[in-house]
C-alpha cells in the first residue's frame, strides 16, 4: 500500500498564491505548490468566477495531503464563494499521488472529497493518476460534489473509500 503523507498542502509554507494577480482573468500554474494555491484561495472564499486556471505541466502532489478545491459549506449545499466557479484547463496534464482522508474529521467546511471539493465551475483535459481518497461524504477524483461541468478528463488508478458517520446522531449511509 502508498503510504499517506503526514503533512497537508495548507500547511505554513506549502501552497504558494504569488501568481495569483485580482485584475488579470487567466492564469497559468506549473508546480505542486502553486496548485496548492489555488486550492487555498478558493478555501478562503475567493471562488474565481470568470477566471481561468491552466495547468502547464504534469504534477505529483504526493509529497502533503491534499485540501480539495472548492468546499462544501453544509450538508444542504454549497456556499456559493467556497465552490470552485472559475475554469480549469488541464492541457491534458495529469495529477498523480492525490490522497485525502477526512473519515476522522467530516465537518461542514469539508464534505466534498477529490481533486475538486466542491465545483460549479468547469473542468476538462485534466488526468489524475493515482488517488486515494477516504471520506464519509461526497467523493470522486476529479470532484467530490458537482454543479458544473467535467469534460475530457481521465482517472487510474483510484481507490475512494466512502464510510458511514453519525449525523444529528443517526447513522449516515456513506452512499455519496
Amino acid at each position: 500500500p502508498i503510504p499517506m503523507p503526514a503533512t497537508n498542502w495548507l500547511d505554513e509554507g506549502n501552497a504558494d498564491t504569488s501568481w495569483y494577480d485580482a485584475a488579470e482573468t487567466e492564469f497559468e500554474i506549473g508546480t505542486a505548490a502553486e496548485l496548492a494555491g489555488l486550492a487555498k484561495l478558493v478555501y478562503s472564499g475567493n471562488n474565481l468566477s470568470g477566471k481561468t486556471v491552466k495547468l502547464t505541466a504534469d504534477i505529483d502532489l504526493g509529497d502533503n495531503m491534499w485540501t480539495p478545491i472548492g468546499r462544501m459549506i453544509n450538508t444542504s449545499g454549497t456556499n456559493e464563494n467556497s465552490t470552485f466557479k472559475g475554469n480549469f484547463d488541464g492541457q491534458n496534464h495529469t495529477v498523480k499521488n492525490l490522497f485525502i482522508d477526512t473519515v476522522d474529521g467530516v465537518t461542514d467546511t469539508n464534505r466534498g472529497a477529490g481533486f475538486f471539493g466542491a465545483l460549479t465551475g468547469n473542468v476538462e483535459n485534466l488526468n489524475i493518476d493515482t488517488a486515494i481518497i477516504k471520506t464519509a461524504h461526497w467523493a470522486g477524483a476529479i470532484a467530490g460534489s458537482i454543479e458544473g461541468s467535467i469534460k475530457n478528463c481521465n482517472v487510474s488508478g483510484v481507490q475512494i473509500t466512502c464510510l458511514t458517520e453519525k449525523v444529528d446522531n443517526e447513522w449516515d449511509n456513506g452512499d455519496k
